[in-house]
């Protein structure tokens, strides 16, 4: 018998699926790797499964598997998501180097479904990368983008109208590139299935769903002086009344600023979780709960409420005032069920609110 001859006859033996399932299992990236040169029939199994999921981690990594992509083509099409997350200590640098290899691999998936990149110095030199890549099979993308507005990520956003989750943290606020260094809009981001957003209240407001299939957006970082009955009034548009819908907002600004438009706007929002995105958890005073509980009547099918937690303390607020809150809000909005004020988790149960760990 030829040597390994019966390695191959009991690898032969086992149904393709089963083997599959085994190179699902393995943990780590490398050893996928291993399983895929322990013999042809593992590597064709494995091979699939080790490009399907790339998650790079530095710039040695991400520049080896843009290498080992460029020489074998048929990998191309294994890919389904990547996401390229480099952390570097301060002062340290990526490399321009990165930016065209980059480039040329996302252009040659074209099953790419899942894009998340964070270089953190993703500043305007990596904004080239998107000046005409287009990803046929797109679904969510992600980009903490650190720089100034360039009108090529919404270029190229609007160039992906299959997209159902977008995550775009920045820019906090937008300039003008000409001297005079006036405010202006960023152009409309046209996504008719968009399901869920993340980023900045700027984004926000400039999205156009056409479906109105969006279930979910969470703002983080918005300005104080952020026009709340614009950026609701567009999520509103994007949304579909009657549809059950989440809404995170964290800012610095007014205390209860947001309750009047936000019933005014998205009186179908089931989940709502509001309060400071730096500052100490707010004091609440008996006119900031009597405004809240005013607005909560129109929010007739609210069942989740997170007030103030963003801190992280309680703030001084003690567990008597918290429940007193509470119970004055269930009265104006009897659908709510659970929150989250002042760092501690409360439930509704019986009609009175009780803490729960």
């Amino acid at each position: 018998m030829a040597p390994g001859s019966g390695t191959r006859s009991i690898l032969n033996s086992i149904p393709t699926e089963i083997l599959r399932e085994i190179a699902l299992s393995v943990d780590t990236a490398s050893d996928t790797s291993a399983l895929c040169r322990t013999s042809k029939l593992l590597s064709v199994i494995a091979t699939p499964v080790l490009y399907r999921h790339l998650y790079l981690d530095s710039v040695e990594k991400t520049l080896g598997c843009f290498d080992a992509l460029s020489k074998n083509a048929k990998c191309h099409d294994y890919v389904r998501s990547v996401r390229v997350a480099i952390y570097t200590s301060d002062g340290d640098y990526v490399p321009s180097d990165v930016i065209f290899p980059l480039e040329s691999v996302l252009r040659t998936l074209r099953n790419l479904q899942h894009l998340y990149l964070r270089l953190p110095d993703f500043d305007d030199r990596f904004l080239i990368i998107f000046a005409t890549l287009t990803l046929p099979s797109l679904l969510t993308f992600s980009s903490p983008h650190t720089g100034s507005f360039s009108p090529l990520l919404s270029s190229f956003v609007n160039r992906h109208p299959h997209l159902t989750h977008l995550d775009l943290l920045s820019p906090w606020t937008v300039r003008r590139p000409d001297a005079d260094n006036a405010d202006f809009k960023l152009p409309l981001l046209h996504l008719p299935c968009l399901r869920c957003f993340r980023g900045c209240a700027l984004y926000g407001q400039s999205l156009v769903v056409h479906l109105r299939t969006l279930v979910r957006a969470d703002i983080w970082d918005a300005p104080p002086a952020t026009d709340l009955d614009a950026l609701l009034a567009a999520l509103a548009d994007a949304t579909t009344p009657g549809t059950p819908f989440t809404l995170a907002f964290l800012w610095d600004g007014p205390l209860t600023a947001l309750f009047a438009p936000l019933a005014a706007h998205l009186p179908h929002t089931s989940a709502l979780a509001t309060g400071p995105f730096q500052h100490p958890a707010p004091e609440l005073t008996q006119e900031d709960i009597d405004t809240i509980a005013g607005a909560l009547e129109a929010l007739c099918g609210l069942a989740s409420f997170d007030f103030a937690n963003a801190a992280g303390t309680s703030g001084g607020h003690t567990v008597r005032e918290d429940c007193a809150a509470l119970t004055k809000w269930s009265m104006h909005c009897p659908s709510l069920i659970t929150s989250r004020l002042h760092s501690r988790n409360w439930a509704c149960v019986k009609g009175k609110w009780v803490l729960v760990q």
